[in-house]
């Protein structure tokens, strides 16, 4: 769970939350603990630099297991919503699987699929460009697509 430098730097102009799966917890690769801890050190670095993570939702579930919490369900899309007031329908999910596209399309919101992780697979790329409004080479990208977008992700358009 290390973040490449630029692609850190990259979320700074961006404000959200942050939701995952993490089956290495229920696989005892590390605890919820130790991703609790990762998460505020990861939002601890992004402060300096402006960066604002307004909060941690994780499912810590196998793949395979059906919980609500996982993707492409929305639950802890609408927790997070609910939470921090953030405007589902004008917001931008990034993320690297199908699976993270799809819950973008179920919640209204603008998914940007990028080719990183899962989607470096052409495979699992093609398989969510159906429901990504973009595809970028790197989070940086993604970053630069929102940002070129004019819009404060997760408020209103136009504020």
């Amino acid at each position: 769970m290390a973040w490449v430098g630029l692609a850190a730097f990259a979320l700074t102009f961006l404000v959200g939350a942050l939701i995952t799966v993490q089956s290495r917890i229920a696989k005892g690769r590390f605890t919820l603990e130790d991703f609790q801890a990762w998460f505020r050190r990861f939002a601890a670095s992004l402060e300096p630099l402006g960066g604002v993570v307004v909060g941690r939702y994780a499912c810590p579930h196998r793949f395979a297991d059906p919980y609500a919490c996982k993707k492409p369900h929305t639950l802890l899309y609408e927790r997070a919503a609910a939470e921090h007031g953030i405007d589902l329908p004008s917001s931008f999910v990034i993320g690297d699987s199908p699976e993270d596209m799809l819950a973008a399309s179920r919640l209204g919101a603008r998914g940007c699929l990028v080719r990183t992780g899962w989607a470096a697979d052409p495979r699992v790329l093609e398989d969510g460009r159906a429901d990504a409004a973009f595809v970028a080479d790197s989070i940086v990208e993604a970053a630069d697509w929102i940002v070129a977008r004019g819009e404060r992700p997760g408020s209103e358009p136009g504020a």
